[in-house]
């Protein structure tokens, strides 16, 4: 992706469109707010925006173009799993999970090269393509990695 890509959300989407991954809008937050506008918003930034979240993802571009034209600030969700061939995988060292993939790739080799995005709390999540025969229908990876 282009540095152009990372402060404009569609032309983001429409590029993660293209490599075949389904996206989908999901809420944005300012100062802690979300755009919901939900008082108490629980999630800030981190749901959908459309009416069936992320049953509604797509790399239609006509559909994200009309999407992000509606809501331009729009957070950018790709649908992992089999419809995307992606598994997500967040390394979270505030609950253990940089210790859980140490242990993982210890019993189960390392994983493969891949793509890696940051979180809003610029943390790294992992998000390896799916190993052939290894994604199961709610897209989670069985190891090990490499099929």
């Amino acid at each position: 992706m282009q540095n152009t890509d990372r402060d404009n959300p569609r032309l983001a989407a429409l590029a993660y469109a293209a490599r075949g991954w389904h996206v989908f809008p999901c809420h944005s937050a300012r100062a802690g707010r979300c755009s919901c506008g939900a008082p108490a918003c629980q999630h800030p930034g981190k749901h959908p925006r459309t009416l069936h979240g992320l049953k509604d993802a797509t790399t239609d571009p006509a559909l994200i173009t009309r999407w992000w034209q509606q809501w331009p600030d729009a957070n950018v969700a790709v649908a992992t799993g089999a419809v995307s061939g992606l598994v997500a995988l967040d390394e979270d060292p505030r609950h253990g999970g940089d210790v859980s993939l140490d242990l993982l790739t210890h019993e189960h080799g390392p994983l493969p090269e891949t793509v890696e995005a940051l979180t809003g709390l610029r943390e790294p999540m992992v998000r390896p393509a799916a190993p052939k025969g290894h994604l199961s229908a709610k897209g989670a990876a069985t190891p090990p990695w490499r099929a």
